[in-house]
């Protein structure tokens, strides 16, 4: 790429709309035809990209939203568009009120909450008009009844319910929107909506292997605890409805799920007391804590120990006991004078030594 010629460079540059105006090692300076933006490229990049500046434009063009869209918008909230041109959904757009004929501006994002701003003005004076009689009548359409004494549309009432005898506060604007004046009747048609059958239930417990211990007319809610049975391990437990749902079986079979995926293999035990430099004598491995039957390759004791022990570095116990007692007659004879004595004897006769030792120095 570095041997091109500047007719060639120019060949390149003028399929992607540019100009050549010079080049060093490692970038070429161009000027774009459409804008006049004067830029530069790598050598390595030549001819793959166009002019920057109109690259960034035609990005930005792309990630915003249409005329059309906004002003499907607008017409959700009874508004018509009067702008044209749209850069963002922060720029104040010009907007005409289809019910009062009022004029004004407002960013894309605000008319997704709120429409007319006049609109919205009337609403919350009509609602500072209404009377103690209107309020009145707005309550006991929900069938409840007006106690306190009516201030305006945001503030609190006290009211009495005519279904539970309930007796609470709540706003006028409330009363307008809900389907349920009353909260407490709200929370029992909400708590009935989501109340499960007892097919329900037993459809729940069954995908868990789950057997459900209790009659229709002992079933409350999802709260309740059920006892139950487990179809493969046999165990009597008990769990509540929402536990089920959740993901929850029995607790016996969870156990023995996750120590089947912990467990490992029987060739992965046999490489671990291959470090140590033991021989695995037994068949089977359950777990880390059993102690296993083993045959030391140096010293061919054969013993038991346990995977935990194996791991944490322990190997064959007559070995270890070995270097523990040669450790202390190492350091027994480099205190006396007989040291010399160790290198040319044995384990045995080095334990008759420190023994008559003992004795010479007890008697003198």
């Amino acid at each position: 790429m570095l041997a091109l010629t500047t007719q060639e460079i120019s060949r390149r540059l003028s399929i992607s709309g540019l100009i050549f105006v010079s080049k060093n090692n490692k970038q070429i300076k161009y000027r774009c035809i459409q804008c006049g933006y004067k830029g530069h490229q790598y050598i390595s990049g030549l001819g793959k990209r166009g002019c920057g500046k109109c690259r960034y434009k035609k990005s930005s063009i792309t990630r915003r939203l249409h005329l059309k869209e906004f002003r499907e918008r607008f017409k959700k909230q009874g508004l018509k568009l009067l702008s044209l041109e749209i850069r963002s959904t922060k720029q104040n757009l010009d907007y005409e009120c289809l019910k009062c004929n009022y004029k004004g501006q407002k960013t894309a994002s605000n008319v997704v909450k709120n429409g007319c701003y006049r609109c919205g003005r009337q609403k919350s004076v009509d609602l500072r008009k209404i009377s103690q009689k209107d309020a009145a009548i707005a309550f006991q359409a929900k069938r409840l009844v007006l106690v306190g004494k009516y201030k305006n549309a945001h503030t609190p009432v006290e009211y009495r319910c005519e279904r539970c005898g309930n007796e609470s506060e709540i706003t006028y604007d409330v009363i307008l929107r809900c389907k349920f004046g009353c909260i407490k009747c709200a929370a029992g048609s909400r708590a009935k909506d989501k109340k499960l059958t007892f097919a329900d239930v037993e459809q729940y417990f069954n995908k868990m292997n789950l057997q459900p211990h209790i009659n229709e007319d002992e079933y409350k809610n999802s709260k309740q605890m059920i006892p139950y049975q487990c179809l493969r391990c046999g165990l009597y437990h008990a769990a509540s409805t929402s536990n089920v749902m959740s993901g929850r079986g029995c607790p016996k079979c969870g156990v023995n799920n996750r120590t089947e995926k912990i467990k490992l293999s029987y060739k992965e035990v046999q490489s671990r007391f291959a470090i140590v430099e033991l021989e695995l004598l037994e068949k089977t491995y359950s777990n880390s804590k059993r102690r296993l039957l083993y045959r030391c390759k140096k010293c061919s004791y054969v013993g038991k120990t346990s995977l935990a022990s194996v791991d944490m570095g322990s190997g064959c116990r007559e070995c270890g006991n070995e270097k523990i007692s040669n450790t202390k007659l190492r350091k027994f004879f480099a205190n006396s004078n007989k040291g010399a004595l160790f290198g040319s004897t044995t384990l045995n006769k080095a334990k008759v030594i420190v023994k008559t030792m003992k004795e010479e120095f007890n008697n003198d």
